[in-house]
This record gives C-alpha cells, sequence and structure tokens, in this order.
C-alpha cells in the first residue's frame, strides 16, 4: 500500500513539472523577448510611467479617494480584489498571504478559493502546480513554482481571492508577499488590490512589487498593511511572526550559502575565493568591522547590457 501511495505521489509530482515545461516552453518567447524589450527602459521615468498607464492601468480604474484603514476590522469573511499588475498584461500572482489577529496569531483558514482560479483554466493546462492554496503554506519568501500562485488576468476586470476563516476574528495585520519569481517576473505582481471583510472595505491601495531576489526585509516582497499601532498587540505580532524574526538574523546566513555559488565573472587565469565575515580576518592598519574584503582598490569590468543600446 505505502508503495502505491509513494508512486501516485511520484506522478503527480511528474505531471506537475512537466506542466510547468510545456509552460514554459510556449511562453519563452513572450517572456524572454516581448517582456524583456518593454522592460529594457524601466530605468527611465517618463518611460516608465508612460508604460505603466498603457499596460497596468485598468479600463475601470480604482477610486483614488482618500481611504482610512479601520481600526482592528473583525469579521470571518475575506475577499481580495486584484484590478492590475505591475506591468505584465497577461498574468497575475502572488507568493503568499498571512492574516494576524489581534492575539497576534496566525488566524485558523477554513477555506481560501480564486477566480480566476489560477493558470490550470486554460485549456492547455491542468497539472500547473501554481494553485492558490499555495498562498497559505507558509513558504513566501521564494521563487520556486511549488509555492506560487498565478492565474491569468484580464485588463479591466476583476480578479478575486477569498479566505474564510473559521471564526470571527478581529484582524491585526496583514501581510501581502507579491509575486516573486524573477526580477522580470516580478512585474506579474499584484499591483491595484482592493480587500473587504463581511463586505466591509478594510484596505485600498497599491502592493508594492517584489524585488525578485530571496534577501532583505519583508518590504522587499510586498507590502505589510497594520490595523493597529497598538504596541502591546504588534508585540504580540511580532513573537509569532517568523518572517519579521528572521530578517536580521538569517539574512547574513542566506548570503554565506549564496556567494560560493555565484559564478565567476573575471577572465584571469587566478581568481580569489570569494569569503565571509569572520572566516578570515584580513589584518591591517585600518581595520574596518564588517566588511567582507579590505582591500586598496578594485577593477570592476562591464561587458554587457540588458539590452540598452
Amino acid at each position: 500500500m505505502f508503495k502505491n501511495v509513494k508512486l501516485v505521489l511520484k506522478k503527480s509530482l511528474e505531471e506537475s513539472w512537466s506542466s510547468l515545461n510545456i509552460f514554459n516552453h510556449k511562453h519563452r518567447g513572450r517572456i524572454s523577448q516581448k517582456t524583456a524589450d518593454e522592460l529594457m527602459f524601466m530605468d527611465s521615468d517618463v518611460k516608465v510611467k508612460d508604460w505603466e498607464n498603457q499596460t497596468a492601468k485598468p479600463e475601470t480604474p480604482v477610486e483614488k479617494e482618500d481611504f482610512i484603514i479601520p481600526e482592528l476590522p473583525s469579521g470571518k469573511h475575506l475577499v481580495f480584489d486584484i484590478t492590475s499588475t505591475w506591468g505584465d498584461r497577461h498574468y497575475v500572482g502572488l507568493n503568499g498571504i498571512e492574516i494576524f489577529s489581534v492575539s497576534g496569531e496566525l488566524v485558523q483558514v477554513a477555506n481560501i478559493t480564486a477566480h480566476p482560479a489560477d493558470i490550470n483554466v486554460l485549456p492547455e493546462y491542468c497539472k500547473d502546480p501554481r494553485v492558490v492554496e499555495n498562498l497559505l503554506d507558509k513558504v513566501n519568501r521564494t521563487r520556486d513554482d511549488m509555492h506560487l500562485w498565478l492565474t491569468p488576468f484580464t485588463q479591466g476586470k476583476h480578479h478575486y481571492i477569498s479566505i474564510t476563516l473559521q471564526q470571527k476574528q478581529a484582524i491585526a495585520m496583514i501581510r501581502i508577499w507579491n509575486y516573486n519569481k524573477s526580477r522580470i517576473h516580478s512585474y506579474r505582481g499584484v499591483k491595484d488590490m482592493q480587500i473587504t471583510l463581511d463586505g466591509q472595505k478594510i484596505f485600498q491601495g497599491e502592493i508594492a512589487r517584489a524585488n525578485g531576489g530571496i534577501l532583505g526585509g519583508t518590504d522587499a516582497f510586498g507590502d505589510t498593511i497594520l490595523f493597529t499601532t497598538d504596541e502591546e498587540i504588534l508585540e504580540r505580532v511580532a513573537q509569532n511572526d517568523d518572517s519579521f524574526n528572521s530578517v536580521m538574523n538569517k539574512v547574513t546566513e542566506s548570503v554565506k550559502s549564496v556567494l560560493p555559488e555565484r559564478p565567476l565573472t573575471s577572465d584571469l587565469p587566478e581568481v580569489r575565493p570569494l569569503t565571509c565575515p569572520g572566516l578570515t580576518k584580513i589584518k591591517t592598519e585600518s581595520d574596518i568591522g564588517g566588511a567582507v574584503l579590505c582591500l586598496q582598490s578594485m577593477c570592476i569590468k562591464l561587458v554587457a547590457s540588458w539590452g540598452f543600446k
């Protein structure tokens, strides 16, 4: 029996990866050519504004009226209404959603659905792993497809995520982890969003675009919406917020594990291996605390741009 279950799980995983490979193959031209060309000039302020107005602004724009976030709203049914992306005209996605109650703990969710549900609503896909349930799997600081949610995007339309809690709760904080597959794919992330709780609007505004990497504070991956300024409540949230506790403690560990994997970029025959703080201390007359390398001069050779001529 155990052997049969193992075979079923293996087959399911293989089908998911096969679906991802088909998706990447069919959309490679759209992503690597069209999207890259469109994003080539993102460093230009004027062109960024024009490009975002043409691609990210929905036909029925979100109201820009001043909105006051309520204090500790209470309810059971949350609806996230997505109306625009950060530039992608075909897909919209998220990495995760975290909801903290007034007790400081993550709320217990009874059900989560989305409309459109996910990429599998398209006729050519049926086993893509980027489903809405991934938003609650607590793996948010990632670029792994197995932990993301992606769905077709239509300009001028509404795209909904509905979350039903197990019981009525007073909400203290909601954190939105935006789509973070890569730097370019981060433009599939949510831009304009409205949140309602039992039919009452509790948030309306922009969600910050993710940076496309895995390092940085939580503000580099989306937005945190506070529904209270009570220090005692926020302290309780901080005690249960793994992301908050890990920002300062685990970033240095991540750097140590990532840096040795970086490919060499110099064509010199011999290159000194990269080092991390604390491994080898270089003694100099003027000791610079916390520096990775202590040296007198550095030469950086630029060999190519991202397409701008």
